[in-house]
C-alpha cells in the first residue's frame, strides 16, 4: 500500500516536469509578442490537471485538443475547466 503512495507521488511529480518541459518548448516555437491566454485555466495549467486527474493517455488527449482548438475560430468556451 506504501509502494503505491510513493509511486502516484513519483508519478505526479514526473508528468508535472514532462508537461511544462513540453510546453516551454511549445512557447518556445510559437512566440508571440503578445502573451495572453485565450483561455482561463491557461493550457499548461489544463494539461497538467488532465494528466494528474485521467492518467498518461487520456490527459494527454484531452491536453491535444485543447491546444488545436486555440485558434479564432475555435467555439469552444473561453472558461473551460477540466471536469
Amino acid at each position: 500500500m506504501k509502494f503505491k503512495k510513493i509511486w502516484k507521488k513519483f508519478y505526479q511529480k514526473l508528468t508535472i516536469k514532462i508537461t511544462r518541459s513540453a510546453f516551454f518548448i511549445y512557447s518556445g516555437l510559437f512566440k508571440s509578442n503578445v502573451r495572453t491566454c485565450r483561455y482561463e485555466p491557461t493550457c499548461s495549467d489544463y494539461a497538467q490537471q488532465a494528466l494528474i486527474k485521467y492518467g498518461l493517455v487520456t490527459g494527454a488527449t484531452k491536453s491535444i485538443v485543447r491546444l488545436l482548438s486555440c485558434q479564432p475560430f475555435s467555439k469552444r468556451a473561453i472558461i473551460d475547466p477540466l471536469i
